[in-house]
């Protein structure tokens, strides 16, 4: 249904709701603790036992590690799928705290608040 090209304002409004549904979901059941991306990379040289050296391949150079270890760069989309791919892990753990996934992709979404849903701004289309 998201492949379609013009969904109908019902096809929209099924997405926009199974979004927020997969969304509190995830949240509920796969959360992943809130930590900045450099305390995250940080964590996987210490428990993987590797240095700034052993991810260059990931991240280009020694010094672009330091400046994201330090927190004074920010990972990018490329860094983090390399990463993920690497410690196998989602792309979520190495997102900013604060950062919603669903949200990103779908603008018409706002945040989910405690128990309520709340579908804002959603574009239709004027068929």
């Amino acid at each position: 249904m998201t492949a379609k090209p013009d969904p109908t304002v019902d096809e929209q409004d099924a997405i926009d709701l199974m979004t927020l549904l997969t969304e509190r979901y995830e949240e509920e059941h796969d959360s992943v603790p809130e930590a900045e991306p450099a305390d995250v990379l940080r964590y996987l040289l210490e428990r993987n036992g590797l240095s700034q050296r052993d991810i260059t391949s990931e991240l280009g150079s020694e010094s672009t590690v330091s400046l994201l270890l330090l927190g004074t760069r920010q990972l990018n989309r490329d860094h983090i799928s390399r990463l993920s791919q690497r410690f196998r892990l989602s792309p979520a753990v190495f997102f900013q705290p604060g950062f919603s996934f669903w949200s990103s992709f779908c603008p018409g979404i706002q945040q989910l608040h405690r128990n309520s849903l709340y579908i804002a701004n959603v574009p239709r289309n004027q068929d």
